[in-house]
């Protein structure tokens, strides 16, 4: 195996990211679900997706830019209003979880998209989940 400086590489961003993302197997998605201020649901995939503290309980997750370099809409709904409810991806739901990675104009519903149904009875915050087994309400840092 030979050392390689990510830093000084000639490989694109794109590049880099399979690179990166490929290096850890198996890692969990988190299946990140925000609101905009005006109610707007977003469900996004994030490869990278950790525990980065237990004491104060912290999941940190990677929003990307999109291809111009702006945010893209988990990241805008984030700064506007400061909560997520992250969920884990599992296999059962891979098709799904692709279909929400799709880039879509920000008033389109990847619920809607990927066929989930949306549990908005949650009980301390605004940001809509979907009915999986599997999900934490958080507020953004």
């Amino acid at each position: 195996m030979s050392d390689y400086l990510l830093e000084d590489s000639p490989l694109s961003a794109g590049m880099i990211y399979r690179l990166l993302s490929g290096s850890i197997c198996p890692r969990p998605i988190a299946w990140v679900a925000t609101q905009d201020v005006s109610g707007k649901d977003n469900l996004a995939p994030f490869s990278f997706f950790n525990v980065a503290s237990v004491t104060p309980p912290v999941l940190a997750f990677s929003p990307l830019l999109d291809g111009s370099g702006q945010p893209k809409d988990t990241l805008r709904n984030l700064e506007e209003l400061p909560e997520c409810v992250v969920h884990i991806g599992s296999e059962a739901l891979i098709e799904a979880l692709n279909t929400t990675s799709a880039s879509l104009p920000r008033e389109e519903d990847e619920f809607t998209l990927a066929g989930l149904e949306k549990n908005s009875n949650a009980r301390r915050h605004s940001a809509t989940h979907c009915c999986l087994p599997s999900c934490l309400w958080l507020q953004a840092l």
